[in-house]
């Protein structure tokens, strides 16, 4: 072989390993850059969970709030309308049950009947009453 040739050949395999290991650091930039990419998206995903959790959390605090505002506006709706309207007991019908109740005679309890006590059982085997 020519010293010609043995420069050329080994000059293309120079150029062929330059153009490999040239490759393979394109390959490790382009896998770089990639994960790079991967780990922005991965945090941007987190960042945009956690403020969506921040605005729920804010929605759910709002959403309390306005319960507890309208439960106390009900609860002061409620104490208005009983001012306005007091229950006042109904005397007539009172009344009305006790008259009803006086006419038919002696008043009976639960224990003595509707024909009261009778005269005897006050007398204990005595001919007089207690107490005189």
């Amino acid at each position: 072989m020519s010293a010609a040739t043995a420069i050329a050949a080994t000059a293309a395999v120079l150029g062929a390993g330059y153009n490999i290991y040239s490759g393979e650091r394109a390959a490790s930039a382009q896998k770089d850059a990639q994960q790079q990419a991967e780990q922005q998206v991965q945090q941007q995903a987190q960042a945009d969970q956690a403020t969506a959790k921040i605005a729920e959390q804010q929605a759910q605090t709002q959403n309390e709030a306005i319960q507890a505002q309208t439960a106390n506006a009900q609860q002061t709706a409620q104490q208005q309308l009983n001012a306005a309207n007091p229950q006042r007991p109904n005397t007539s019908a009172m009344l009305s049950a006790i008259q009803q109740a006086a006419q038919g005679g002696n008043g009976g309890t639960m224990l003595t009947g509707p024909q009261g006590v009778q005269p005897g059982a006050l007398t204990l085997g005595k001919s007089t009453l207690l107490g005189s």
